[in-house]
């Protein structure tokens, strides 16, 4: 005859111990989704400026290989791109287009080179900027701005790309 033992002890999680793992949890949870939550605007101005710092350092290095004088024209949502030819800005194919409607750019700081002859400067204030054979480039203070307006308010987000003549090109803090 097999005798069964009836003070056997089960042990198991209880109701309340269960809901406070679970509480403990949803509030981590929700302290770390709080930091992975990307502001979607911010992500927008970030790759139209790196897009934009990506063609005009592309501008610049074709430039400096191919031995050319490339220009600049800036508008609100174009850059158009020039060749100096023969003492002329020829006007070329490529250009860069914002890519949203909600993309502005403008040129805040426009200063040419120091050292030009009166002709020289006479042809360089007909662009905006200048990428020379030589590597460098016109100075510049470009702002890439993203503005999103709903019926309660209107956010802008900026990023500015400057060069200073010689070096690369970099996103100051505004």
């Amino acid at each position: 005859m097999i005798r069964k033992s009836t003070n056997t002890k089960f042990s198991a999680f209880t109701l309340l111990e269960l809901l406070v793992v679970l509480a403990v949890l949803g509030g981590m949870l929700s302290l770390v989704s709080f930091h992975y939550q990307t502001d979607d605007l911010e992500r927008k101005v970030t790759e139209e400026s790196q897009q934009v710092r990506l063609f005009l350092q592309n501008t610049l290095d074709k430039a400096w290989l191919d031995g050319v004088t490339y220009g600049a024209n800036i508008s609100s949502k174009e850059m158009a791109l020039f060749e100096l030819k023969d003492g002329e800005w020829v006007s070329l194919s490529k250009r860069y287009l914002a890519s949203s409607e909600n993309i502005e750019w403008y040129l805040l700081e426009k200063s040419g080179f120091t050292n030009l002859s009166s002709e020289g400067r006479a042809l360089v204030e007909k662009i905006d900027l200048v990428f020379a054979s030589s590597g460098e480039y016109s100075p510049f203070e470009l702002h890439i701005m993203i503005t999103e307006s709903s019926t309660q308010q209107t956010v802008k987000k900026t990023r500015v790309l400057t060069g200073d003549g010689a070096n690369a090109f970099v996103f100051v803090a505004e």
